[in-house]
């Protein structure tokens, strides 16, 4: 169902077999029994864009790195920082802004794993972003 995305990848599938009022009605009770980690994991989040090193894009997003004005938006949980706007040719086809996610790990890091049974990721090889769609162009 594309619940009004501009993009296929964004639709979300429904299951027809699901009767959704049975579901909510079934789970309501259970949300006041939620952590506020678990709270958190159930909502919305920002739209995180992953890029390794080599990638073209990440020429752009080096620059998130380097800049120090105060364009960017704030999200929840996140300080100011810049705002990019992607170039098409770099990202290849990819379009938008994106600004740094200060709470991501940064190349080279090590990533601790959420599993006690599961050793830490050492030097991760990945650039985290917060990724922001074009605005909507209307006929």
């Amino acid at each position: 169902d594309p619940n009004g995305k501009r993009f296929k990848w964004q639709a979300i599938a429904l299951l027809p077999f699901i009767d959704e009022k049975r579901l909510l009605a079934a789970i309501s009770p259970l949300a006041a029994t939620l952590t506020d980690t678990q709270r958190h994991m159930n909502g919305r989040g920002a739209d995180l864009l992953f890029c390794h090193p080599d990638h073209p894009m990440a020429n752009s997003i080096t620059q998130l790195y380097m800049a120090e004005d105060d364009d960017g938006k704030q999200e929840e949980g996140e300080s100011k920082t810049a705002t990019v706007t992607l170039d098409m040719r770099e990202t290849l086809g990819l379009v938008g802004t994106i600004h740094r996610a200060t709470s991501a790990p940064e190349p080279g890091d090590s990533i601790p794993s959420p599993l006690s049974i599961l050793k830490q990721l050492p030097k991760a090889q990945v650039f985290t972003v917060h990724y922001s769609m074009p605005p909507r162009l209307d006929a």
